[in-house]
């Protein structure tokens, strides 16, 4: 049975989280989005040829690196319950966060990718229904901690409670187990303004089923890197990437319930950003859009039950690069 992914695609916070990263704290069909570890990176020494850079997707962080990070996060799904061909039940959620911080890089791991952060609150919210309800007043502190693959959430020294950690992994997860790296998605070929390429498929295989889906085959994946343009933005010269990826017969960030089989499922997600040729700075945007459609097939009380899913997940974030304390990491300061 093809059941979870755990990924670390990242629309990219400086943090990076995992578009298709399993949330420990919530059973929300799509996961972890938002986040760090970038889609694309490029490297400091990559100097223009003819217009032709190398493409690097990770993009290391230092302990002291501070940014402005504004994101904004939109996370829907719905579940019908399907018996004897009539739709028996159905289940909606829908939930949105606004989040506007500066971010502390406190630890990183020995790739570069920050386990710690903290960010002073400008504003932080989230909307389940009609009015928005403040997940941080102005003027506290979040904590994020990696803990596995879920981060764990504090404000001033408080553990956030489930609802608003799943609302605020959307914009600020640090989940990420170096997925996608440049032997995915990156490109040590030199690639001009316009050009594309294709997912390295066979390393992509290993890595989903690394992450428990032992069934996948080539065939269920597509992924399409293109190199859109070179422009300032923000007074910064940077390389604006878009990505397109697909998966079939498997459901991201989804823990298929006991009894249940996968009949049917197809994800897209596309990514595009803003991201400087100076790989020492984050991607100033990045937005992000999933969609994922699933058909499951079980029995309950003894007859046939489908469980049809439809979930979209949209990110858009951007960050500001600010003057930074020089502290270096130390093993202590990695997880």
């Amino acid at each position: 049975m093809k059941r979870m992914i755990k990924l670390g695609l990242g629309s990219a916070l400086i943090l990076t989280a995992g578009v298709f990263a399993s949330d420990e704290t919530t059973d929300d069909v799509v996961a972890t989005a938002g986040g760090v570890g970038d889609i694309g990176a490029f490297s400091g020494t990559n100097t223009p040829t003819a217009n032709e850079f190398t493409i690097k997707i990770n993009r290391p962080m230092k302990v002291g690196q501070k940014m402005h990070v504004r994101g904004e996060g939109l996370q829907e799904r719905t579940v019908t319950t399907v018996a004897d061909g009539t739709s028996k039940n159905v289940e909606a959620s829908s939930v949105s966060v606004s989040f506007d911080a500066e971010a502390h890089v406190l630890a990183v791991d020995p790739s570069g990718r920050p386990t710690r952060v903290s960010f002073d609150v400008t504003s932080c919210t989230m909307t389940t229904g009609e009015n928005p309800v403040e997940i941080a007043p102005a003027g506290s502190v979040i904590t994020a901690v990696r803990k596995g693959v879920t981060t764990v959430f504090q404000v001033n020294g408080k553990p956030l409670g489930p609802e608003a950690t799943a609302a605020l992994d959307i914009v600020a997860s640090l989940n990420v187990d170096g997925t996608f790296d440049d032997r995915v998605l990156g490109s040590e070929q030199p690639r001009g303004i316009g050009e594309s390429w294709a997912m390295n498929v066979d390393e992509a295989v290993k890595v989903f089923q690394k992450n428990g889906s032992d069934g996948i085959s080539k065939s269920d994946l597509f992924g399409l890197t293109t190199l859109v343009d070179m422009m300032e933005h923000r007074g910064q010269p940077c390389l604006v990437l878009h990505t397109q990826l697909s998966t079939e017969n498997v459901i991201p960030g989804f823990d298929v319930p006991a009894g249940m089989s996968v009949k049917q499922a197809n994800a897209t997600a596309m990514f595009q950003g803003f991201f400087p040729i100076d790989e020492t700075l984050p991607p100033l945007t990045d937005s992000m859009r999933l969609d994922m459609t699933a058909v499951l097939t079980g029995s309950g009380q003894g007859q046939p039950v489908e469980l049809r899913i439809n979930g979209v997940r949209i990110v858009d974030l951007e960050q500001t690069p600010l003057p930074s304390s020089t502290a270096s990491v130390t093993p202590s300061e990695m997880e």
